[in-house]
């Protein structure tokens, strides 16, 4: 499948009118194809975010990210089809390299783990240290709370088998015993059955964790606004903040927007900078 850029004519014209130093002629032919792309980015993403409802905040998303991809691409005259093709050439040649290097007979790379060279002074992590291995099961435990976030899709993929019957089990639906819940979480846009939150509290239980309350809910799915949940941990006597991450198109569509802003941290020991949005979206 081929696909064209109506901006393509305007850049032709730029190139050439660089050539001839014309700085005036230039400045204007930059700004009308800089306006030609954002454009052009603007209508592919709305065509391939069709499904979604449309808002005021995701038109902003759009513009946004169509800017951010005109910037980016403003000196290539190409067009999506062209970025889907060089990207599967690119992890092809990424493969070939590195199957090239470990084939090398003077080579002291063993393997490649997520892209990175292992070699035999390779430092990995000690679990017969009792600090690391204490570290290794507190992220072990938090990363619970995070799968917790994506609600009942997460659920039924890790229990496929029985998952579904347990949820339906505690379902006010089908039962009376979500009644209990309802009173004791807070929940705003769940659905008809509050599926999502009874995933939840199911996720715990099902690890015996009794100890942790899920107090407060949000299942908002929007540009800018991502699910999650807080919940208080009485056995660690924590409160954690579990925030979804990238599942939706609008999700998607968020993770694009990516401009950089400066970290609120106390302690300025440097230019700390964080995902706009991402940094938006909790609040």
């Amino acid at each position: 499948m081929c696909t064209f850029d109506p901006t393509g004519r305007t850049f032709v014209k730029l190139k050439a009118t660089r050539r001839r130093q014309r700085n005036l002629t230039t400045y204007t032919l930059r700004h009308r194809l800089e306006e030609g792309q954002a454009s052009s980015w603007s209508r592919r993403l709305k065509f391939f975010m069709c499904c979604t409802r449309a808002q005021d905040t995701q038109s902003d998303a759009y513009s946004e990210v169509a800017s951010l991809f005109a910037e980016f691409f403003r000196d290539l005259d190409i067009v999506p089809s062209d970025i889907i093709a060089g990207l599967v050439l690119l992890r092809q040649r990424q493969r070939s390299n590195r199957g090239a290097i470990l084939d090398q007979a003077n080579n002291d790379i063993l393997a490649f783990l997520s892209g990175m060279p292992v070699t035999r002074n390779t430092k990995y992590l000690d679990l017969k240290n009792s600090t690391e291995m204490g570290m290794y099961k507190e992220v072990c435990y938090y990363m619970l709370f995070a799968l917790a976030a994506y609600g009942w899709p997460m659920y039924l993929m890790r229990k496929p088998a029985c998952g579904l019957c347990r949820l339906a089990s505690s379902c006010h639906c089908t039962s009376g015993s979500g009644s209990r819940l309802s009173q004791t979480v807070t929940v705003e846009e769940d659905n008809c059955c509050g599926c999502n939150v009874l995933a939840i509290r199911r996720h715990f239980l099902d690890r015996e964790l009794k100890q942790v309350h899920v107090v407060y809910t949000s299942w908002h799915d929007a540009v800018y606004e991502t699910p999650f949940f807080v919940a208080v941990d009485h056995g660690k006597k924590k409160v954690v903040i579990s925030i979804r991450g990238t599942l939706s198109p609008k999700d998607a569509l968020t993770d694009l927007t990516g401009d950089s802003e400066r970290l609120p941290v106390e302690e300025q020991h440097g230019n700390w900078l964080g995902h706009k949005v991402r940094m938006h979206s909790p609040s």
